[in-house]
């Protein structure tokens, strides 16, 4: 349409996307310097600096950037840096230890546990089974001996009730010492400034629950060697028991020959000697079976030993870092510069292609016009019109309007008759009232 302004450029992609990773830089590098913050706490200082840079060429552009690279440094105070300097040197002593212990293992663990040092294991299938007689012509067998009492062939009780007798004195005893402990190290650790829930406050309270389950399994172990012990004292009650009535059993037979009572009292003394014999046996493959685990006890502890030493070294405490303040972090959003750029291009875009519509819609309408009238002229003056404001341009360069006649409400389009008037003279009459009309027919005409 004539002299109609032109389309919207679309935008370069290179310079957008050199423009964009210019404000990406430049953001990461503010967003670096806001996370920066130096501390100074009662236990050290956290200080960054910054230590040079790096070069980054972009690609695109072959723009050159200077990124600052920063180094951040831990300090102690005086107190704190002596503390770490003796604690660097005990774990420096105790590293030399370990590698000597660490280097006589060697020789130790290469050699198998020999068994063949210790006692030989007792079969308990080898214990003597014995034929008890039950009598001759006669079926009928003393039980018993008077004041002897019955053969015990159990314990009347396994203890579990005087064990946790002995395992909750114990532990009322330990409870308020180990909770008084508990207060004092939660309290020395806040003195600190060792916040709760950091790796140090957890350090400390998993070494204090440590000596709790220590002092646990000990309570335990001392319950364990009571019932050990009633259950020792049952067993020589019974043995004391049985001995007693075997030996008033035979001291209460007469042997003698011919008599089938005589036989049966024979019977059933030869009965209770094969008893006491297996209850020897018995008795001797249980001295057997502890002196072997008793051997076996001590040399796993021999082989062990130097182990746990050297477990106990290596497991030495560390100083801990000084708690600084978790500080803020504050973030400058990254601008969207290529997004701007496309929305801006598609907004003018958008903008030229209705003003263009606009454009075709009037003059479409002037043409309408000048083709109705057919060459009749349209009052066009301007003393005659109000609420005039510029709308538009026709292909001939004439501008085109908006506008009222004086005393009526509907809106017009079209020329001014004076402007017409320089682009077109023939197309502009003067009535008889004085006013200017235009021939839109002829207006419309491309420009001479």
């Amino acid at each position: 349409m004539g002299k109609s302004s032109k389309a919207p450029k679309p935008p370069d992609p290179i310079k957008t996307a050199s423009a964009q990773t210019a404000t990406n830089i430049g953001t990461a590098i503010a967003n670096g310097q806001l996370s920066q913050v130096n501390q100074n706490t009662p236990y050290g200082s956290l200080t960054y600096d910054q230590t040079g840079s790096y070069s980054y060429a972009d690609p695109l552009s072959d723009r050159t950037y200077d990124i600052p690279k920063y180094t951040a440094s831990q300090t102690y105070t005086p107190t704190g840096q002596r503390i770490l300097d003796s604690t660097m040197g005990m774990q420096e002593n105790l590293a030399k230890l370990g590698m000597d212990q660490s280097g006589r293992l060697g020789g130790l663990l290469d050699r198998p546990v020999d068994l063949d040092q210790i006692s030989a294991r007792s079969d308990p299938n080898n214990i003597r089974n014995a034929n008890f007689q039950t009598g001759y012509d006669q079926p009928d067998l003393y039980a018993a001996t008077a004041g002897a009492g019955d053969i015990q062939q159990g314990y009347q009780t396994d203890f579990s009730a005087d064990r946790r007798r002995v395992e909750n004195a114990l532990y009322d005893r330990m409870a308020p010492s180990l909770e008084q402990d508990r207060k004092q190290l939660q309290q020395r650790l806040a003195d600190q400034g060792i916040a709760i829930g950091s790796e140090a406050y957890n350090n400390a309270l998993g070494g204090h629950g440590r000596n709790i389950n220590d002092a646990r399994l000990g309570v335990i172990a001392a319950g364990g060697q009571e019932q050990s012990r009633l259950a020792g004292l049952t067993a020589q009650e019974a043995a004391f028991g049985n001995q007693a009535q075997a030996q008033g059993f035979g001291q209460g037979l007469t042997l003698g020959q011919g008599t089938a009572d005589q036989n049966a009292q024979a019977a059933q003394f030869a009965n209770q000697s094969a008893v006491g014999q297996q209850n020897a046996d018995a008795a001797f493959y249980d001295a057997r079976a502890n002196a072997r685990n008793s051997e076996l006890s001590e040399m796993f502890n021999v082989r062990s030993q130097p182990l746990n030493e050297l477990s106990a070294i290596m497991s030495g405490t560390q100083v801990s870092n000084p708690s600084f303040v978790n500080t803020p972090t504050p973030q400058a959003a990254t601008v969207d510069y290529a997004g701007l750029v496309q929305k801006n291009y598609e907004s003018e875009l958008a903008n030229y292609n209705a003003s263009q519509a606009q454009k075709q819609g009037l003059f479409g309408g002037l043409l309408q016009i000048g083709g109705s009238l057919a060459g009749a002229a349209i009052m066009s003056d301007r003393r005659l019109k109000v609420d005039i404001r510029r709308i538009g341009q026709a292909d001939n360069g004439l501008p085109i309007y908006a506008y009222r006649y004086s005393g009526q409400p509907q809106t017009q389009i079209g020329f001014m008759a004076d402007e017409v008037e320089t682009v077109h003279p023939a197309a502009v009459i003067t009535t008889e009232s004085g006013f200017q009309a235009v021939d839109y027919n002829a207006a419309v005409r491309p420009a001479t």
